[in-house]
C-alpha cells in the first residue's frame, strides 16, 4: 500500500493543493517554501494515529502554528488522503478536518468509494467531547479500517542529526528526548532481530567500503551496559567508534539503515547534507534498488536542494513536486504539470539544469551586493 494521492486545504504555508504521488517523490524548491511543511503533514497523520489528535497538535504548539495564518483564522485545515494497494484495485481515502480548538469538525473514511465512517454522529453530536479523538487513534473504533491506522502508525521520518549520535547525554540534559528518540538510529538497531540487524550491518558494510576506500570492517557491537556502538576498523587496523565517526559518515549510515527497513512510507529531509556529489549521484538507484527487493515496497518521499542527486537518469517528472512560493501561500504541482518545463525536457535537457532557475531565489544575484 502506498500514498496515492495527497489533498490539504490550511496547513502552515499552504493554502490548497492537491497532488498524486508514487512510490518514489523528490520535493524541490527554493529554501522556505514548504518542503518540510509537506513532510509535517504525513508526521502528524502518523503521530495521530500512534499518539492520539490533542497531543499532536499541542506537540506542535496548538492549531496556531499548524493552519496557515494568511487565512481567516476560523478556517479548517484539512488532510485527505489516498491509499492504494498495489496488489489489488483497492483505494483508501481517510478525510480529517480540525478546527481552531483543536476538534474534529469531520472525520470520514471510504473504501473503494464506500464509506465506512461519518463523523461527526449521533453520539459525537450529543458529546462533543468525543471530537477531541479521531477514530484513527482508537482501535476498539477502527476496525473497519485499520489498515489504515497500521499503514500510518509506520511512517518513518528520517534526518540525522550527528551530534546527537555522539553525544546523545547532552539533548537528554537539554530534555530533548524527543527529538533523542526519533534520531538515534542506535536504539532501532538494538530492538531488531539479530539477524535482520546482522543482515543490514552487512550491507551497509559493503557500501561504505565501496564509498570510503580505507574501510575494512563495520560491526556493530554492545558494551559492558548493552549500550550499542558501531565500530569501524580501517585498512591500518585503527579501531573507531561512532563518536569519532565524521557527519557524513554517521549520516551515510543512518541513510542506508532507514532505507533498508520494512516501513511503509519513509520520508527524508535532505539526504544530500555532508555527502559528496559522486553519491549524491548515485542515491536514487540505489534506494530504488532497495525498494524492489522488500517484501512490503517502501513509498520514499524525500525533500532535496541537490543538484547532483537529480541527476539520475530514471527519475521521471512524475516523481518530482515543485514548491513555488508567493505572497499568499506555496503552490505544489508535478512537474509533469508545467507546460514550459516539460518543453525543455522533451527538448533533451536533463531534469536537474531545467529545475536550477526554479530552486533558487529570484534575488539571489542582490548577494554580489551585499557588504
Amino acid at each position: 500500500m502506498y500514498i496515492s494521492k495527497l489533498i490539504v486545504n490550511n496547513f502552515r504555508n499552504f493554502n490548497h493543493f492537491n497532488v498524486p504521488l508514487g512510490q518514489r517523490v523528490f520535493l524541490t524548491g527554493p529554501n522556505g517554501c514548504g518542503k518540510s511543511n509537506f513532510l509535517e503533514i504525513l508526521r502528524l497523520l502518523s503521530d495521530i494515529s500512534n499518539n492520539g489528535l490533542k497531543g499532536s497538535v499541542n506537540r506542535r504548539g496548538r492549531m496556531h502554528f499548524i493552519r496557515n495564518i494568511s487565512m481567516d483564522q476560523n478556517a479548517v485545515t484539512s488532510i485527505e488522503i489516498h491509499l492504494s494497494e498495489e496488489e489489488s484495485d483497492t483505494v483508501w481515502k481517510y478525510a480529517i478536518g480540525i478546527n481552531s480548538q483543536s476538534s474534529l469538525t469531520y472525520e470520514k473514511v471510504w473504501k473503494n468509494n464506500i464509506q465506512l465512517l461519518n463523523r461527526p454522529d449521533e453520539n459525537d453530536l450529543k458529546d462533543p467531547l468525543r471530537l477531541t479523538q479521531t477514530y484513527l487513534e482508537q482501535s476498539a473504533a477502527n476496525s473497519d479500517f485499520r489498515p489504515i491506522s497500521q499503514f500510518f502508525e509506520q511512517i518513518q521520518y528520517f534526518h540525522i542529526i550527528p551530534q546527537i549520535i555522539r553525544y546523545p547525554s547532552d539533548f537528554v540534559k537539554n530534555d530533548s528526548s524527543e527529538i533523542l528518540n526519533e534520531n538515534h538510529f542506535l536504539k532501532q538497531m538494538a530492538c531488531i532481530p539479530y539477524d535482520i540487524r546482522m543482515n543490514h550491518i552487512e550491507r551497509i558494510e559493503q557500501i561504505l567500503s565501496i564509498v570510503i576506500p580505507n574501510v575494512q570492517s563495520f560491526t556493530y557491537v554492545e558494551d559492558h551496559y548493552s549500550k550499542p556502538h558501531l565500530k569501524i576498523k580501517d585498512i591500518s587496523d585503527n579501531e573507531f567508534y561512532e563518536n569519532q565517526f565524521s557527519d557524513g559518515m554517521l549520516r551515510m549510515i543512518g541513510l542506508i539503515w532507514s532505507v533498508l527497513q520494512e516501513n511503509t512510507v519513509l520520508l527524508l529531509e535532505e539526504p544530500e547534507l555532508s555527502l559528496n556529489t559522486g553519491i549524491l549521484s548515485k542515491l536514487p538507484s540505489l534506494m530504488y534498488r532497495f525498494q524492489q527487493h522488500k517484501k512490503q515496497k517502501q513509498q520514499i518521499i524525500l525533500s532535496t536542494h541537490s543538484y547532483d542527486l537529480l541527476l539520475d537518469e530514471g527519475i521521471a517528472p512524475e516523481d518530482v513536486l515543485l514548491f513555488t512560493p508567493d505572497k499568499t501561500g506555496t503552490t505544489v504541482q508535478p512537474l509533469s504539470a508545467h507546460n514550459e518545463i516539460m518543453k525543455l525536457i522533451e527538448a533533451g535537457i536533463p531534469l536537474s539544469d531545467v529545475l536550477l532557475p526554479y530552486t533558487a531565489s529570484p534575488d539571489i544575484h542582490k548577494l554580489e551586493l551585499v557588504r
